[in-house]
C-alpha cells in the first residue's frame, strides 16, 4: 500500500561505544512511526553511517563518511557514553566533527534541528578513561556556549523516553517550518482490507487515543504477566530456602557414619530442591524481564502519546502511577527476600562436591535475579519521574 507522507531525515552521530544505544534509536524512530506517524502523516528516517555510508577513497575515513552523509539531513542527533571517539584530521572526534558541521550549518541557514544526549549509564570501571571522560565534559561546556540543550539519561527506559519526546519535538518543529510536499511511501506492513477486523485496525491506524489506551492496556497485560512471574519467583525462593534450613543440620560427618540413611535422604533433598528451583529460575528470569520491559516501554510509548495531544486524560497520569507505585513496591519486596537467602545460602558451609556445584548455579541465578529486579525497580521509577515531569 502506498500512502502520501512528509518525510523527515535524522542523521544519528556517536563513537562506537554507543551500539546498543543506536539500535535502540532505530527502534525508536520506527515505533513513532507506526504510533503516530501514520496519524500525522510523517515519516522519520533515520540515517546511520553502517546503512548509508560505505567503503570509498577520501583524503580521510571520517571525509569519506562526510561526503556520504551529506547535509540534507533535518535533524541532528548526537549522543555520547564514555568514549569521546577517535580523532579526525580536524577535530578531537568523528562526532564532534559532525556536530561542527551541523552546528555550521544551523548557524547559516537554522537547519538543521540539533539534539544532543549524554549517557550516565554506570560503566565498569576497564571501560572508564578519565581523559575521554573530560573530553566530553569539555564538549558538554561547548554546547552550553553555543547555546545547544542537552539531556542525559542513566537506563534504557529514560533513554527511550528522553529521545521519543525530543524527537518528536523537533519532527514538529521541522514540519511546522518547512512546506515541503507529502512524498509516495510504500507502507510494506499495510492493513489488510479484508483481515476481519480492519475496522478495528483502521481506528488504530487513525485515532491517537484508541491507539495509546490500547497500548496502556497492553502494557497492563505485560506487567500482570510479570507480576505472576514475581510470585512464582517468591515461591521458589522460599521452597528452597525452607528446604535448606530443614536438612542442612542432618548432613554433617556424624550423621554420615551413625545416621546414613538420614545423612542421605537430607543430602537428596537439598540436591533435588537447588535442581528443581535452578529449572525455574532458567524459566522464570526470562520472561520476568521480557515482561518487565515490555510493559515498561508500552506505557511510556502510550504516555508519549497522549502527551503528543496537548493534554492527557484526566485520571491517566495518576492511574499509572499509583500502579507503578504499587508495582515498585512489590519488586522492592522481593529483592529484599532474594537478597536475604542468597545471603544465607551462600552462608552455607560445604555440604558434599555434587551439592557444592549445585550451590553455585543457584547462587548465579539468585545474583541475576537480583539485578533483573533492581533495574525494573530503576526503570519503574525512571517512568514515574517522566509523568511527573509532565
Amino acid at each position: 500500500m502506498v500512502i502520501s507522507v512528509r518525510r523527515v531525515s535524522v542523521f544519528l552521530s556517536s563513537p562506537n561505544d554507543l551500539a546498543t544505544e543506536r539500535a535502540i534509536a532505530s527502534e525508536v524512530c520506527e515505533q513513532i512511526n507506526l504510533d503516530l506517524g501514520r496519524i500525522e502523516n510523517f515519516h522519520i528516517d533515520l540515517i546511520k553511517w553502517e546503512t548509508h555510508a560505505h567503503s570509498a577513497r577520501s583524503t580521510s575515513p571520517q571525509s569519506s563518511i562526510n561526503e556520504q552523509i551529506g547535509d540534507e539531513y533535518d535533524i541532528f542527533l548526537g549522543m555520547f557514553g564514555s568514549k569521546f571517539g577517535t580523532p579526525t584530521t580536524l577535530w578531537g572526534s568523528g562526532t564532534e566533527e559532525e556536530f561542527r558541521l551541523a552546528i555550521e550549518r544551523n548557524s547559516n541557514t537554522s537547519k538543521p534541528e540539533i539534539m544532543f544526549l549524554f549517557s550516565n549509564t554506570m560503566r565498569s570501571i576497564g571501560e572508564i578513561d578519565p581523559s575521554e571522560l573530560l573530553k566530553i565534559r569539555v564538549f558538554q561546556k561547548d554546547l552550553s556556549d553555543l547555546g545547544v540543550l542537552y539531556n542525559t539519561f542513566d537506563n534504557e527506559l529514560k533513554f527511550r523516553s528522553v529521545l521519543s519526546s525530543n524527537l518528536l519535538f523537533a519532527v514538529r518543529r521541522v514540519l511546522k517550518n518547512d512546506d515541503r510536499p507529502a512524498v509516495a511511501l510504500n507502507q510494506s506492513n499495510s492493513i489488510d482490507p479484508f483481515s476481519p477486523t480492519a475496522r478495528w485496525n483502521n481506528l488504530l491506524d487513525s485515532d491517537s487515543e484508541v491507539k495509546a489506551s490500547v497500548m496502556m492496556q497492553d502494557a497492563s497485560k505485560s506487567l500482570l504477566g510479570f507480576t505472576k512471574d514475581v510470585v512464582l519467583m517468591g515461591k521458589s525462593v522460599s521452597t528452597l530456602t525452607n528446604v535448606v534450613r530443614r536438612e542442612t543440620s542432618n548432613i554433617n560427618p556424624i550423621n554420615m557414619i551413625s545416621k546414613p540413611e538420614k545423612f542421605t535422604k537430607s543430602f537428596n533433598s537439598i540436591s533435588t530442591a537447588m535442581q528443581v528451583v535452578s529449572s525455574d529460575f532458567l524459566r522464570i528470569i526470562p520472561s520476568l524481564h521480557k515482561n518487565l520491559q515490555a510493559g515498561l516501554i508500552l506505557a511510556q510509548r502510550a504516555y508519549t502519546i497522549f502527551l503528543s495531544r496537548e493534554e492527557v486524560p484526566v485520571g491517566v497520569a495518576k492511574d499509572l502511577s499509583n500502579s507503578l507505585s504499587v508495582l515498585k513496591g512489590t519488586v522492592s519486596g522481593l529483592i529484599t527476600t532474594v537478597s536475604t537467602s542468597r545471603s544465607s545460602f551462600d552462608s552455607i558451609g560445604a555440604l558434599g562436591t555434587s551439592i557444592d556445584v549445585e550451590k553455585r548455579k543457584v547462587s548465579a541465578l539468585l545474583a541475576d535475579i537480583e539485578d533483573v529486579l533492581t533495574q525494573g525497580v530503576e526503570s519503574i521509577t525512571a517512568l514515574q519521574l517522566i509523568i511527573l515531569d509532565t
